[in-house]
Parts: C-alpha cells; structure tokens; sequence
C-alpha cells in the first residue's frame, strides 16, 4: 500500500520550498531526501517565509545534507536584513538544532546587537541558546540578553527559562549570565512559575551540577 511518504517522493519534483517545508511533521527522511535536490533548486526564487520555514523544517526532521545546509545558510546570509524577528529566531533555532551556519549566528547576533531588534521573550531565548550552543562568543549580544532578561522575567515562560539556563547556554561565552542582576531574575521568573515545570525540569535547569555556585537560589 503507498504510503504518503511514498507519494511524496513520486512527486518530489513538483513541489515548492513552501511545499518541502509544510512536510517536516512527517519527518520522512527519505521523502526529505527526495526533496532536497529540489529544495536547493528552488530556493534562490524563495520567498523570506518559504525560505526560513524550510531551514526550520530540515533542523525539525533532523535531515543532514551538507550541501542543502550550506545553501540554506548561503541563502540567509543573503536574505538577513529582510528578516522578521521571528524568522531570525527560527533560523538561528535552525542553525543550533543542525550545528551549521556558525557565521548565519554571528550575523544574526550582531544584527541584533547593534540594530537593537526588539525580540519577545520567546526569540530572545532561542536565540540565545542557538548562539551559545554553537559556542559564538558574541558578548555584545549576550550583555544585550543579560539586560532583556531584567525587563522580560516577568513574561518569560518555563521554556524560556530552559534555553537560557540549559547546560549548552550557560558556557563561557555568555558570562553576563553569571551576573548576580541576571540570575536573580532568572531565579525570580522561575519562583513564579515553579508550579508548572515537570520534575526533569527542576533538576535540569538548577541542578548545580550545571551551575556550580554561580546562582544563588536562596530558598527557592
């Protein structure tokens, strides 16, 4: 019986970027190999949401292909100014989840950094874990990020606290989260929302394993 994967592959080469982008919640790599030919032959005429949606979409399936990954970081390269804050979150995500496209990071940083680009809490913390895991040591960025935590710990959520306080964030570059200012509002924003993270949670994100003694939790 042919499966929708299957078909997919039959019909590889009649799909669009926004199409290939649309079947990342199949994650059928083989179809994804079907389509990465056609994604690098379409993806100069993409538009700004097809593109990034497709970069999301190869790091959601987790389909590893050297050369799409270097057309896609080649592309958003050449396409970063046009981007929406969302769209850079999601292409940093991208580039984080695939450990590729280190200069599409240092580009979306320093972008950020000296254009003052608003993020919500949400792309901030993405950002800023993509940055940190792929170990860019931006500080203009991260003392940027250290300063938006103090006015955002109100409206972070449960996984905004992750990315920013996940093993791979808290790394030698991103040393003004070891601040004391920092910290206490990361602390604060997780008192608040104590109630609602899982156990794993917990341990993941204040274990001082992670940590050592650079946050002090008080009686949290």
């Amino acid at each position: 019986m042919e499966t929708l994967g299957d078909r997919g592959c039959a019909k590889a080469s009649e799909f669009n970027a926004q199409a290939i982008s649309s079947m990342a919640s199949f994650k059928h790599l083989p179809l994804f190999s079907a389509l990465a030919p056609v994604a690098k032959a379409t993806l100069p005429e993409a538009k700004i949401i097809e593109g990034t949606q497709l970069f999301w979409a190869v790091a959601t399936v987790e389909y590893q292909d050297e050369d799409l990954l270097h057309c896609l970081s080649r592309w958003s390269l050449e396409q970063l100014h046009h981007f929406a804050p969302q769209q850079l979150a999601g292409v940093a995500w991208a580039c984080g989840k695939t450990n590729t496209g280190s200069p599409v990071i240092d580009a979306i940083t320093s972008l950020v950094a000296s254009h003052g680009i608003s993020f919500a809490p949400q792309q901030l913390a993405i950002t800023a874990w993509a940055a940190a895991a792929l170990r860019r040591k931006q500080q203009p960025f991260f003392d940027m990020v250290a300063e938006e935590v103090l006015t955002l710990q109100d409206e972070l959520s449960t996984q905004d606290i992750a990315n920013l306080v996940s093993p791979s964030a808290w790394s030698p570059a991103t040393t003004a989260f070891t601040a004391p200012p920092c910290t206490a509002a990361l602390a604060a924003a997780a008192q608040r929302l104590v109630e609602e993270m899982e156990p794993q949670h917990l341990a993941n994100r204040w274990g001082r394993v992670f940590f050592g003694s650079a946050m002090d939790f008080g009686d949290f």
